[in-house]
């Protein structure tokens, strides 16, 4: 029994292995030779023809054989196409109708790329076990990690394949909502710590998105590969407000990458009065909530929750406020209205079935049920209904089969919302094999723009990459829900007071203990975690405001030394301009008084020496009368007036240097 259940978990760990090896294989492909998404997989099928001999190829069993040595399912039609390429470079040749492999096919062989890869990973997955364990306090094994690891791209496939009728290459994993949350956190932490192991990261993401593509229809592929200029693209109110840093760092790049690739193709960029009035209100909304601090984050937009989840403050708010016109046009996004519906009603959809159909994939989805469409909700629904029944006013009831064509396309967040729109004009335009619908999401249209753009690949999944970390460790509403519930619990049964409930409702440190606590599991919620939560934020608080007043200590202290300093280099500078000034006072007065003495005796000696006629005679008996008058009537001295000169010499020279 031990035995068969040891070898149930040893193949179950080699199983993980192949998936997250096969990935990093086919990024590594693309790094080599940045060719297109099928020459991504042609190493691998013609290394698994290579190691089965086949003598013939036989699309079925290499569907199996493919699955069961990579990890991957690779439906039979992209399998097709790869073979094809395999033909074209005479790995494989026709043979009537079948294909046979040719001798060229022995160079394909992994076995030590895969070895390599195998250790890599390996020490990726027990640092990661290491983290859960130094970080949260938690045990997870290597199974564990490794399907969460795949379950966490998994989950984003959705956002990707909004092309294809099939919804993933990777195999069915369980998903832990507490090891997604892990995950987030770690690529969070290695991204700004450690580079090499987020290289490691890196490699699986460009190796899920690279295989997704391979699902997509080709037809559908060439009508989003015509070129952009001049098509309209219209911007849903959450990308918005991710573009102006309301959905986190990683969103906002993404956001503005996107954007900015968009407008490289030569797309227009246009945001709807509609959507513009919504930004503005729920800018506002939050402003005045910060600033009363009365507001039940239940209850509360997801633009109010982040500002309170992240400490956002009300002038920053206001700020975003102000200058959100400045930052559109920074974005060259321009502001327009949907055409009316007066002379517009041969193009009218019925938006009816439009908002019917939304809410059942709403519903579908479990963001909310049917029964509980409250005001708020059905009033958002209303507005999107109104949006996209707009964009196929501007298509005038075109319905394009190429991106050029449909010329408007609206770009949303929210990929039940383009799924509803899609399923909608589906069931509309029933003649249509392919169609462009009227709303696609950011990711999707980021997928298109990278397939076609091979340069932009890493810079677009990077952003993407970081954008589904911050959204895996958001706490859910359920254990947002099921966190309040127990607070107004232990305020109603007064075992918290007014302050402490405040406390727990709206400082941003209890969601983020919350979320360590439960690792974003609303299953793993205790009653007794709110009262835990509020001995933690106490004891943070006091932490804090012992940091920060030693921290305004140690800038006491260092403004104390600075002025001291100052002190003591003004005082220093002072003496150096006073014996500057004395030194020159005192030079110019004793050269003066040189001059002086000299004219004195030189006169004298004209005096002695020379003749009544001598030419001289007369300017030195005004000399010496006139130092004798100056002696009689003011006392004059020569050493005195030296002194006098030296210090009216040295002050204006000190007041010169001074004033400098």
């Amino acid at each position: 029994m031990y035995s068969t259940k040891s070898s149930q978990k040893s193949q179950q760990i080699e199983n993980m292995n192949r998936t997250i090896i096969s990935l990093a294989i086919i990024s590594t492909n693309w790094e080599q030779k940045r060719k297109d998404y099928i020459e991504n997989f042609v190493p691998l099928i013609g290394a698994i023809i290579n190691k089965k001999k086949y003598k013939e190829i036989d699309l079925p069993t290499l569907k199996k054989d493919f699955t069961e040595e990579y990890g991957l399912i690779i439906p039979s039609n992209p399998l097709q196409t790869i073979i094809n390429r395999l033909v074209r470079n005479k790995y494989v040749k026709r043979n009537n109708l079948s294909f046979v492999p040719t001798n060229k096919i022995s160079g394909f062989d992994l076995n030590i790329q895969s070895k390599k890869f195998q250790t890599e990973f390996l020490e990726l997955i027990f640092d990661l076990i290491d983290y859960a364990k130094s970080e949260f306090n938690r045990d997870f094994n290597q199974v564990e990690i490794e399907e969460g690891i795949i379950a966490f791209f998994k989950k984003h496939d959705v956002d990707i394949l909004f092309l294809s009728e099939f919804k993933t290459v990777l195999p069915e994993v369980k998903y832990d909502i507490k090891v997604n949350h892990l995950i987030g956190n770690y690529i969070s932490h290695v991204y700004q710590n450690d580079f090499e192991k987020f290289k490691s990261i890196r490699k699986l993401s460009m190796g899920h998105a690279l295989s997704s593509v391979i699902l997509f229809d080709p037809m559908a592929q060439s009508a989003y590969s015509s070129k952009l200029r001049n098509v309209n693209f219209y911007l849903d109110t959450p990308f918005i407000l991710g573009l102006i840093g309301f959905s986190g760092k990683a969103k906002e790049e993404a956001c503005v990458e996107l954007l900015d690739s968009l407008k490289s193709e030569g797309a227009k960029l246009f945001l709807l009065e509609t959507n513009y009035e919504e930004v503005m209100t729920l800018l506002d909304d939050c402003y005045s909530r910060l600033v009363r601090g009365n507001f039940d984050i239940q209850y509360s937009s997801r633009t109010l929750k982040y500002c309170v989840r992240n400490n956002i403050r009300p002038s920053e708010v206001q700020s975003k406020l102000t200058l959100f016109t400045k930052e559109l046009e920074r974005h060259k996004i321009d502001r327009t209205e949907v055409p009316e519906h007066y002379g517009n009603r041969k193009y009218q959809i019925a938006e009816d079935k439009l908002f019917e159909k939304i809410v059942s994939i709403y519903s579908k989805h479990s963001i909310y049920s049917e029964e509980d469409i409250s005001t708020r909700k059905e009033i958002s629904i209303l507005r999107d209904v109104k949006v996209i029944s707009g964009i196929s006013r501007f298509r005038k009831g075109n319905k394009a089969v190429s991106i050029k064509q449909a010329g408007e396309i609206f770009v949303t967040t929210n990929t039940a919302l383009a799924f509803a729109t899609r399923e909608f004009e589906k069931e509309e335009y029933l003649s249509a094999t392919n169609f462009i619908p009227s709303c696609i999401t950011d990711v999707f249209l980021g997928t298109v723009l990278w397939m076609q753009s091979p340069a932009k690949v890493e810079r677009l999944n990077l952003k993407k990459l970081m954008a589904d970390c911050y959204s895996a460790i958001q706490p859910s509403e359920r254990l947002i829900q099921k966190y309040l519930d127990e607070i107004n619990r232990l305020k109603k049964e007064g075992r918290i007071d007014d302050e402490s409930f405040i406390l727990l409702k709206s400082h941003s440190t209890a969601i983020q203990i919350l979320e360590e606590k439960t690792l974003g599991d609303p299953d793993e919620f205790k009653i007794e975690m709110a009262e835990e939560i509020l001995d933690e934020i106490t004891n943070r608080i006091k932490v804090e405001e012992s940091k920060k007043l030693a921290a305004e200590k140690k800038d006491h202290d260092l403004t104390k030394d600075e002025l001291e300093n100052t002190r003591n280099e003004k005082k220093k500078q002072e003496d150096r301009i006073e014996q500057i000034s004395n030194l020159i006072g005192k030079y110019i007065s004793n050269f003066v008084l040189i001059v002086l003495i000299s004219l004195l005796v030189v006169a004298v000696l004209v005096q002695l020496l020379g003749k009544v006629e001598n030419p001289w005679s007369l300017p030195a008996n005004v000399f010496i009368a006139a130092l004798t008058l100056l002696n009689l009537v003011y006392g004059f001295f020569f050493m005195q007036y030296r002194e006098n000169l030296r210090e009216k010499i040295s002050r204006s020279v000190k007041h010169f240097l001074t004033a400098k």
